[in-house]
């Protein structure tokens, strides 16, 4: 049986129309959504269901597995190496549409219809380019499919109406309702500054709420892996985050849904990814280290709370510090309408379309003046192309056709700022090996030149121009020089380590030397200056071990054969002498013993 909404949005199923559906959380979107990918199917053509998460398209893939169609996830988890498309349904990630959508993809035109689940990503400073660009150049390849957004949270539905009627010329039909089984009680609380007092805070609020409570669930969200440690130490209760295997996450959820467990702490995955709802929600903070939360992420986790068909109402506790209360107040209460975010990546993409489509300059103005940005801003796509051309990012042929150069091809392939990567190739170029300085080269890029707050808990500060550069240099320079993250540090460090692979790339193809690259690697993702690199390239010796090793003085593989009983109490002997044979006889393969763990080697304090 259908609710209100859903009847509503039936009416529209079978008619060739754009559709963008505003309803609050927990009034049954998917559902909606299902009624216009259904009618494609059953009508015998593709249907493609969009997500802006891993964890969510897996949420559907497995809530659809069992339907008479053939199914497919495409994103990095399930499809890593692609195959001809042949399947009915298909489950993308933004980004994996974007990248799909290139070139002539005959899949994509037998497409029907495309729903695009919390559409308001579009607004996300980090992903909304490529959910635009990516739609943009499907709509164009493929104008007779539908398009149907999904949204708790689209202020000027109206106007992204007229965009989505632009994109295809299909009418577009906005539904804004206020439909809501579940209604949230807002409770704001503000905490101290001071990090430890903040937490405390915090702490002292989650528990006098679980008093008052005491038979209700509920889910504790927080923006830091750190932090969910801690608080999860304190409280003695499990916490949901992505690091965790698929089985653990699983048995979380399965413990909570059963109430074999009342509380959780969580990151934001469990947010957007997965259908766990509570009796109460709590958001601790309102930063991801010197960043803002996003307001729809906050708003995304609030709706969290509230048992659909069990209660009428789900509370919400969002403790803040003094400098976010009003923002989180007013946002909550007023989301921020959707903005495009292409101005700010468009010489990526200027890149992108020269060096991965062959575009011209007719071709790229046609393209952006279909998309949301080229509706919103003025874009200036000469002077963008005169910058490229000054940057040497791309050229002008003897034709007169632009071309990329290895630096443009580099930003293209591997989705970063041509304009960034300029300069990192600049401050590399003499292969620097002092942390100071690499740390540096990494922050001195333009799309960090943003003023921020410098936080109080960096162990050293390397000044720069802007706030963002400084925390990004202060914290990776600590981490070179092998000292232990904590506070801001947690937040920054980690995520740069992950991408950094993606950097690395990107450099050696503009032009870096590689095995300069593959040391700055090294570095980078063991946490270690230059003196480490012979040790740390070795199998089975990692950040910690190699340090327990130049606690001893060896620091080159000559050491350890030289010194092979000490090397032999500090790493264990099955690993030592694994180690040992290999530096012996480099072309042995060996398996190194992961489980092996540092000794404490007499003379080293106690810690």
């Amino acid at each position: 049986t259908y609710n209100p909404m859903q009847e509503e949005t039936a009416k529209y199923m079978h008619e060739d129309c754009n559709l963008i559906l505003k309803a609050p959380t927990s009034s049954g979107k998917t559902i909606s959504g299902e009624q216009f990918l259904f009618s494609s199917l059953e009508a015998g053509q593709k249907a493609i269901y969009l997500s802006p998460l891993k964890a969510l398209t897996n949420e559907k893939l497995k809530a659809w597995e069992n339907l008479p169609y053939k199914i497919r996830a495409i994103t990095s988890d399930h499809d890593s190496k692609p195959t001809p498309i042949v399947e009915d349904l298909i489950l993308m990630t933004t980004e994996a549409l974007d990248s799909r959508s290139r070139g002539a993809k005959n899949w994509l035109k037998s497409v029907g219809t495309i729903v695009c689940d919390e559409s308001h990503l579009l607004n996300s400073p980090r992903r909304g380019d490529a959910f635009e660009v990516g739609l943009t150049r499907f709509a164009l390849l493929n104008p007779k499919a539908r398009i149907i957004f999904l949204s708790a949270t689209i202020p000027n539905a109206e106007e992204l109406g007229e965009w989505l009627h632009c994109l295809n010329g299909k009418k577009t039909h906005v539904i804004d309702t206020d439909y809501q089984p579940i209604t949230h009680e807002y409770h704001f609380h503000e905490g101290r500054e001071n990090e430890w007092d903040f937490e405390s805070d915090a702490i002292d609020l989650i528990n006098k709420v679980r008093r008052q409570h005491p038979d209700e669930q509920m889910l504790i969200f927080v923006h830091t892996i750190n932090k969910g440690h801690k608080i999860s130490k304190q409280l003695g209760i499990p916490f949901h985050y992505s690091k965790l295997s698929k089985e653990e996450r699983h048995n979380i959820e399965k413990a909570f849904k059963e109430k074999k467990i009342s509380t959780i702490v969580a990151t934001s995955t469990l947010a957007w990814g997965v259908n766990l709802p509570a009796d109460i929600a709590f958001i601790v903070g309102a930063h991801r280290g010197p960043a803002d939360v996003e307001l729809y992420d906050l708003k995304q986790m609030a709706g969290r709370s509230g048992r659909y068909g069990l209660s009428s109402v789900g509370r919400v506790y969002i403790i803040t510090r003094p400098n976010d209360t009003e923002r989180v107040k007013e946002g909550i209460k007023k989301m921020p309408p959707i903005i495009s975010q292409l101005p700010g990546r468009l010489y990526f993409h200027i890149c992108s379309f020269i060096a991965r489509e062959a575009m011209q300059k007719p071709e790229i103005e046609h393209f952006i003046s279909k998309t949301l940005g080229g509706r919103q801003h003025k874009i200036y796509i000469n002077e963008a192309i005169d910058f490229l051309l000054q940057y040497d990012a791309i050229r002008e042929g003897a034709d007169g056709n632009l071309f990329a150069t290895n630096l443009g091809r580099a930003a293209a392939l591997m989705y970063v700022d041509p304009i960034d990567l300029f300069y990192m190739r600049r401050s590399l170029a003499d292969q620097p090996y002092s942390p100071l300085l690499i740390a540096k080269a990494f922050a001195d890029i333009p799309s960090l030149a943003v003023p921020s707050f410098v936080p109080k808990d960096l162990d050293d500060v390397i000044d720069m121009n802007y706030g963002q550069q400084t925390v990004l240099a202060s914290c990776l320079y600590s981490w070179l020089k092998g000292k232990t993250l904590h506070g801001t540090a947690t937040v920054i460090v980690p995520p740069f380590v992950m991408d950094s692979e993606r950097w690395i790339a990107a450099l050696a193809i503009a032009g870096v030397n590689k095995n300069y690259l593959n040391d700055v690697q090294l570095m980078i993702t063991n946490g270690c200056d230059e003196t480490m690199l012979e040790i740390v390239s070795l199998p089975g010796i990692g950040r910690k071990r190699a340090q327990v090793l130049k606690s001893l003085g060896i620091t080159t593989k000559k050491q350890m054969l030289e010194r092979e009983d000490v090397v032999s109490n500090a790493l264990g002997r099955n690993l030592a002498q694994t180690i040992i044979a290999k530096i012996r006889n480099p072309n042995a393969i060996i398996v190194p013993f992961a489980s092996s763990k540092p000794k404490r080697v007499t003379g080293q304090k106690k810690r």
